[in-house]
């Protein structure tokens, strides 16, 4: 329902901004919130990334990222998953490479190579992502959104 709406015109307004989109689709009947539950849904995974790339930028560069990925997950996303899902995930997550190899392949795409530079670029990001995710947090909190789906 949601797909391709901001393209039409007379919608495009209605989801520039969270709480316009949030307004938008609580005055609508029947109250699908097909946007919010997919902002809801980006917000968990958004979560999930961030805390990993703080866990895995704790970590010393031979450890695996897969144990710190798991807590992670365990604090995060594995709450609104099926048991089946999760031991899908777990598995999936045991394949993690070393804190090392996942910096020498984000270096590969960059044009910097030291380890120190992706860390404070990484460390950057996550600080700018936590701020993000307190503003969107304080939003759905406040319209009651944080558990619909």
């Amino acid at each position: 329902m949601v797909k391709g709406l901001a393209f039409k015109p007379g919608y495009s307004d209605k989801y520039d901004t969270l709480e316009k989109m949030i307004a938008y689709e609580n005055s609508l009947e029947p109250k699908t919130l097909p946007g919010c539950k997919n902002f809801v849904k980006l917000f968990r995974i958004f979560e999930f990334i961030i805390s990993c790339i703080d866990a895995i930028g704790a970590l010393e560069d031979s450890q695996n990222a897969s144990s710190v990925c798991k807590i992670v997950y365990t604090k995060t996303l594995a709450k609104h998953h099926s048991w089946f899902l999760q031991k899908r995930v777990y598995f999936s997550l045991y394949y993690l490479p070393t804190k090392k190899e996942i910096y020498s392949k984000i270096a590969s795409t960059m044009s910097s190579e030291p380890s120190e530079d992706i860390q404070s670029l990484l460390s950057e990001f996550t600080q700018s992502g936590h701020k993000v995710l307190a503003i969107c947090e304080e939003i759905l909190t406040e319209n009651d959104l944080l558990d619909i789906c």
